[in-house]
């Protein structure tokens, strides 16, 4: 894939592109979403960033992307302690796969929102 512009508007296109299928993306700021709309979210930037490390693009936009999910898993943790429990519960996918780096990594965030 021919990239242009910033890696943050690059992740933004593929995230966008993501979106062209299924619900699409949810409308508006972030800040005002949804759990569900959140959780759609999440999906999303997955995909962009799945699409991304599929496409062999520059670390900068893997960077962003990973920037944006950490962003969202964030405001779902503050919005939903069901969503705590399911990642808790080891039944959520987190955006590099279930490694013991990443579970270390969302878990300590669950412990910041404590």
């Amino acid at each position: 894939m021919f990239t242009f512009g910033s890696p943050k508007d690059t992740a933004q296109l593929l995230i966008a592109d993501q979106g062209s299928t299924g619900p699409g993306l949810p409308k508006g700021s972030m800040e005002e979403h949804s759990e569900s709309e959140l959780k759609v979210d999440l999906t999303y930037i997955k995909m962009a960033y799945n699409n991304a490390v599929d496409q062999d693009l520059d670390e900068e936009i893997l960077i962003e992307l990973e920037e944006k999910f950490d962003e969202v898993y964030r405001k779902l943790l503050s919005v939903s302690a069901k969503f705590k429990d399911f990642v808790l519960n080891g039944r959520h996918e987190f955006l590099k796969g279930r490694t013991a780096d990443q579970k270390e990594k969302y878990f300590a965030m669950i412990q910041d929102k404590k």
